[in-house]
């Protein structure tokens, strides 16, 4: 774990969606972390200051994929936001405008490092996998 994410560079991988945007390489901060910020703030959540991490980090950015792939399947929420005149931006557009442009970045640079197990770059691999199908299944 600690090869892979913490010691950065030459061989970790921050997991945030700053390091690999073009504006924001190299930093924790940036254009990525603030559109999750507000996103989350428009759903009604926030990131613990406990947390120590990014709104743009890959599981805070999973966990609201989550959310907002359960409250897609519920007709009555669906139902309250057109009422409500909110446009919000489907589960797939979030997917290919935040997760898609960098996870293969990050599994890339998980494939380069030596490490004891290969349980986190095939985490890694799944997860970029995973949401590349799940883009194209919602497109």
């Amino acid at each position: 774990f600690a090869l892979l994410f913490l010691v950065y560079p030459p061989g970790g991988g921050a997991l945030t969606g700053a390091v690999y945007s073009a504006k924001g390489r190299g930093t924790l901060l940036g254009a990525p972390a603030a559109r999750m910020e507000a996103r989350l703030a428009a759903a009604g959540y926030t990131v613990k200051d406990s947390v120590g991490e990014p709104a743009d980090h890959l599981a805070v950015m999973l966990d609201y994929l989550g959310q907002c792939l359960e409250a897609e399947g519920q007709q009555e929420r669906r139902q309250k936001r057109q009422a409500d005149g909110v446009n919000k931006e489907t589960p797939g557009e979030f997917i290919r405008g935040e997760l898609c442009p960098w996870l293969p970045a990050l599994d890339k640079r998980c494939e380069k490092v030596a490490t004891a197990s290969d349980f986190y770059p095939a985490v890694v691999a799944l997860a970029r996998a995973y949401c590349a199908q799940l883009a194209e299944a919602l497109e």
